[in-house]
């Protein structure tokens, strides 16, 4: 919640009413199933959000719940009804598992004044942590779905990524920032300045506490769906290939380092910055190391980085575009088997 300063002692209490007791109004319900049944009907119609449901399935399995988006399914949507959210609710809400976090003009002394008021009457067990299935990725290297006359090609080329406690991540995220974080990158001076591809085009190591997504992401001119992935390739290829040179290391390095100040410069991306370490068990004092850890990244750390992550062998190519135009030509890049899917991510013969 954000709020006046005068009005956090109100709004906390009704923070807490909300979390310790849920309504869970059908007409909510309903209203929320509308919604979301109406946002899957303009997923399965744009290329580029489409592109991000089948890379989760395909990278993830139907087993484990980063194989699907947040929003879920037509069916897991309308089989949701009050009973199985208060059955959530119960399960996995606890202050056993919660931490409040604030930022604003309140001392720690009056916070736990208020904190101890709303919240310090919540009882419940602690929740037995859940264990998801391993992903099981796709054998197939490369996933196409058809979008007949697509004037674009949505196109992710993906595996994979660690998760957000390795202690690399200060090698990785400045590793891609020369790759393709920045718009000054290896990716978007390719396909974008270079070669006029695409509008855009980027990667980023999308983390979590298990394991991550790393993606290149770009819409392509159908015409050239198939050079844009083999550039893709290249570029993957030349970060593995040698350390980077002096001036590409502290653009890379400075834009992370420099960046950090706008995790503080509003009280809510405060309190978001710190809710990532408690999130994802990084320590409070995180902040603080972070960035003389980023300023000691060097390019031999960076082309480990590469390495590690960046293997051509298990990246994926995952395509929503018109495949009359863009599949012959994408079957001469030699990439491994081909794996058709449809809007629902399903895997199908064509």
């Amino acid at each position: 919640m954000t709020m006046l300063s005068k009005s956090f002692p109100a709004a906390l209490d009704i923070m807490s009413d909300v979390a310790l007791h849920p309504a869970f109004a059908d007409e909510e319900i309903k209203r929320q199933q509308a919604s979301r049944l109406a946002s899957l009907v303009q997923i399965r119609e744009d290329a580029s959000q489409l592109v991000s449901r089948i890379t989760a399935a395909a990278l993830y399995g139907p087993e484990n719940p980063s194989g699907y988006l947040e929003i879920g399914t037509e069916a897991s949507v309308k089989a949701t009804d009050r009973e199985a959210l208060m059955n959530f609710w119960k399960t996995h809400y606890s202050p056993a598992n919660a931490a409040l976090v604030v930022a604003g003009d309140v001392s720690a002394e009056q916070l736990r004044t208020l904190a101890e008021k709303a919240f310090g009457g919540w009882s419940a067990p602690a929740p037995v942590a859940s264990v998801a299935a391993e992903p099981k990725t796709t054998a197939a290297r490369v996933v196409l779905t058809n979008k007949a006359d697509a004037p674009q090609s949505a196109v992710r080329v993906a595996n994979i990524g660690p998760p957000r406690s390795t202690p690399d991540y200060p090698a990785i995220v400045v590793m891609n920032a020369a790759f393709g974080g920045l718009f000054s990158s290896r990716i978007s001076q390719n396909l974008r300045e270079e070669k006029g591809y695409t509008y855009g085009a980027n990667s980023r190591f999308t983390f979590q506490r298990a394991s991550g997504v790393f993606a290149v992401r770009s819409n392509i001119r159908t015409d050239v769906t198939a050079p844009a992935i083999g550039e893709i390739f290249k570029e993957v290829e030349g970060m593995r290939a040698k350390p980077v040179g002096s001036e590409e290391l502290t653009r890379a390095r400075d834009s992370q380092v420099r960046s950090l100040p706008g995790q503080f410069e509003t009280n809510a991306a405060t309190a978001g910055a710190f809710s990532n370490t408690w999130i994802y068990d990084l320590g409070f004092d995180y902040y603080r190391k972070l960035p003389a850890q980023l300023n000691a990244v060097t390019p031999a750390a960076m082309l480990a980085a590469a390495r590690k992550y960046l293997d051509p062998q298990t990246l994926h190519v995952i395509v929503v575009g018109d495949l009359s135009k863009i599949e012959p030509e994408i079957a001469k890049l030699n990439l491994g088997t081909i794996e058709h899917r449809d809007a629902e991510a399903r895997v199908t013969d064509k």
